[in-house]
């Protein structure tokens, strides 16, 4: 994996110098992104198991701009390491193209923009995927309007190679929020769709194909920030369907509801917040398959284990420090730096049970223009 890595690199560095004898009205930038995590998960109720992970991402890559025909171009590598490994975990290759054909509407295929992105909810997309499961390939397309918001795309998961004991897994999302005003608050109206997908007519597997759907919709108050202070009230219904031509899921079909509160601070320069979330999750016969097992009526590791109605308190405390942006105009350089501590704990009513976890997440960001 060092070899790629250092292949990778060679090329980046290649592809710098030839992209500055091109015209000086292209664009050209190397970004570095840098991320050091990490998460103790204490989860013993029977639906998932615990784990704890400390690591970094790496992501070196170069920016291509072409204003006039807005097309964008990045490509780079992102190097995975984590601790109590040798050498890296894992050494991904980003290419990303994106074509903004208006100011509203964007087209972006090849590495997405990771798995936390899309902002869902837990009982639709598993916030772990951060730590063990980030980067995303395939097919994304994002609008932004005066009362609409989407992000639609498609995660290819694994690739069938043909004739092989395997199947093509990916996952289909589409995140779509109405935005109203109400004075000086404003009302979001989620509606959100998931389709994930085992197959393949290629395979040598003579096994089932799988398809899950998942959807919410609810609503989210979001209160105008006032001295510091902001908050949210929303109330969201999840539904779960097994649609694949010979169900095997513990439950063919379920629900869930999840109203929750939240309490916001910030400090006058807006360079520290924080957040207290309270919620409540009642889930009847609720499957997913990319949302967390914390959620779920039935258990990730025990095949024959379910628990078909789930009454479960949630908290959440979230802090967060931003650091002081550094420009310097003369070498076209500037850098950012953020931390984030996250705590969360999930209460059974019936299990009387608690699982927690805990995340500390450290984030620079580095950007230098090649073309002076």
């Amino acid at each position: 994996m060092k070899r790629i890595a250092l292949v990778l690199l060679v090329l980046l560095a290649g592809w710098s110098v030839k992209a500055q004898e091109k015209s000086e009205n292209d664009a050209l930038r190397l970004e570095v992104d840098a991320t050091t995590f990490f998460r103790d998960a204490e989860y013993f109720m029977p639906f998932t198991k615990g784990y704890t992970i400390s690591g970094f991402r790496l992501t070196p890559v170069l920016h291509y701009l072409m204003p006039s025909d807005k097309f964008f171009a990045k490509a780079g590598v992102m190097l995975t390491g984590v601790a109590g490994t040798e050498g890296l975990w894992k050494v991904e290759p980003v290419l990303t193209l994106r074509y903004v054909p208006s100011s509203r509407f964007v087209i972006q295929m090849g590495t997405l923009d990771g798995s936390d992105q899309h902002y869902l909810d837990a009982p639709m997309y598993d916030p772990e995927r951060y730590f063990i499961d980030y980067k995303e390939d395939g097919l994304q397309l994002m609008w932004a309007g005066d009362h609409w918001m989407s992000d639609t795309w498609v995660n290819w998961e694994t690739f069938l190679e043909p004739w092989t004991a395997d199947q093509e897994r990916f996952t289909l999302g589409s995140n779509n929020i109405l935005l109203f005003s109400l004075g000086r608050h404003e009302l979001q109206i989620p509606l959100v769709f998931m389709g994930s997908h085992r197959g393949g007519q290629f395979t040598a597997l003579d096994t089932c194909i799988e398809t899950l759907f998942n959807e919410q919709v609810g609503l989210d108050l979001q209160l105008v920030k006032k001295e510091g202070y902001d908050g949210s009230l929303a109330f969201s219904a999840f539904f779960f369907q097994n649609q694949s031509p010979e169900p095997h899921t513990m439950f063919n079909k379920g629900w869930g509801v999840y109203p929750r509160a939240k309490v916001g601070l910030s400090s006058p320069e807006g360079r520290r917040s924080g957040s207290v979330t309270l919620g409540y999750w009642y889930g009847d016969r609720y499957q997913s398959a990319r949302g967390s097992w914390l959620y779920q009526s039935v258990s990730w590791h025990k095949a024959d284990f379910s628990q078909p109605v789930r009454r479960m308190i949630t908290g959440s405390v979230t802090f967060v420090q931003m650091g002081k942006s550094s420009t310097r105009s003369s070498a076209a350089t500037s850098a950012s730096w953020n931390l984030s501590l996250s705590a969360d704990a999930y209460y059974d009513l019936d299990l009387k049970k608690t699982d927690f976890a805990i995340g500390l997440i450290m984030n620079f960001k580095c950007r230098q223009s090649l073309l002076q």
